[in-house]
Formats: C-alpha cells, sequence, structure tokens
C-alpha cells in the first residue's frame, strides 16, 4: 500500500512537472479586430494624402511580436506601394514619350527605355522617407503603422539622369514636350531642397 502511495505521489508529481514544461500558446500574429483595436487606428492611415506634384504616398500596417521586424514589415509593404505607383508615373512618362517620338517603333530604343525605368524604380526607392509612425500592442502582439512619402521630384531627376546617361535615347527624346516636362520637374524639385 505504502508503494503504491509512493508510485501515485511520483507520478502526480511528473505530471505536474511536464505540465508546467508543456508548450506556450503563441500570440496570435494577425488578432481580430475589436473596438479597441479599431481605436488606436491613426487617422492619417485611414486618410492617407493624396499624390502630388511633390510626394507619393503609401500607408501599411503589418505586425509581429517584434517591435522592430513590425516596423520593418511595414515599411517594406509601403516600399511595395510606392514602387507600383513609382512604375505607374514611369509607364504614363513613357507612354508620353512614345506618342510624341515614335519610341515603340524602334525596338532597340524600347528596349533601352525599359532599363531606364527599372534602374530608376531600382534607384529612387532608395529615397523613400518615413513620414509617420504608430506602434501599438495588441494581444502580445506589436502592430506598426508606417506612412511613407517619395518625393516626385527625386523619381523626375533619377529619370531625368539615366536618359542623360543613354546617349540614344537622349539624343531622340530631347526635343521632346514630355523631356522639357520632365526637366522642369527636376528642376523644380532642385529649387525646393
Amino acid at each position: 500500500m505504502k508503494t503504491l502511495v509512493k508510485i501515485s505521489l511520483l507520478l502526480l508529481v511528473v505530471a505536474i512537472i511536464f505540465s508546467a514544461c508543456g508548450p506556450k500558446q503563441q500570440p496570435n500574429l494577425t488578432p481580430d479586430s475589436t473596438d479597441n483595436t479599431k481605436s488606436k487606428v491613426p487617422e492619417w492611415f485611414l486618410d492617407k494624402p493624396k499624390n502630388d506634384d511633390n510626394y507619393f504616398y503609401a500607408v501599411a500596417t503589418a505586425t509581429s511580436r517584434d517591435l522592430q521586424q513590425a516596423i520593418n514589415k511595414s515599411k517594406q509593404e509601403a516600399r511595395a506601394e510606392l514602387s507600383n505607383t513609382l512604375e505607374i508615373y514611369i509607364k504614363a512618362k513613357s507612354d508620353k514619350f512614345d506618342r510624341e517620338t515614335g519610341l515603340n517603333q524602334n525596338s532597340t530604343l524600347k528596349q533601352e527605355w525599359t532599363n531606364v525605368s527599372r534602374n530608376v524604380t531600382a534607384n529612387v526607392l532608395k529615397g523613400t522617407e518615413e513620414d509617420k509612425k504608430d506602434v501599438v500592442e495588441e494581444e502580445r502582439v506589436w502592430r506598426a503603422y508606417i506612412l511613407m512619402t517619395l518625393p516626385v521630384g527625386a523619381a523626375a531627376q533619377e529619370l531625368f539622369h539615366q536618359l542623360n546617361e543613354n546617349d540614344a535615347l537622349k539624343v531622340h527624346l530631347e526635343a521632346s514636350e514630355a523631356f522639357m516636362e520632365l526637366e522642369e520637374e527636376v528642376e523644380k524639385y532642385e529649387a525646393n531642397k
């Protein structure tokens, strides 16, 4: 009988120890929205500034158990949105150059333009800036809200620089109205620096 009691106590102690060592519940990285969560969303996030002649804007949010990771993820999401906006901007410039110069009829020049566009997008995104940031904690998880900006002039300046580096495109585009507009955007940007 004593042995049975000792074994029972031993099993109880072992069960308690193992239950304390069991896996801890991980925080949910995508918690459901609550009224409290919704009230913490910054107004500027819900009412993002409109893109204008001076800046492109993007907002993003991300969660992580690590505060810095939440911030980094939200910045990356915002940069991805700015990249899409920048590609649309460059595409609009390209279409205008095409119409004015017949660029799309020359496959060599068209390929050169494509390369310039890729370089501009890659280089200009380095100039993105964090305009606003709010961080809140939600059920052991950090949520970062970010507003990123990209100066339109920086995009125009890089496009202008890349076009000037490419002699074939420069000669073909220099006389176009679109090139002159681009040059004006660069001058305005440099004057406002």
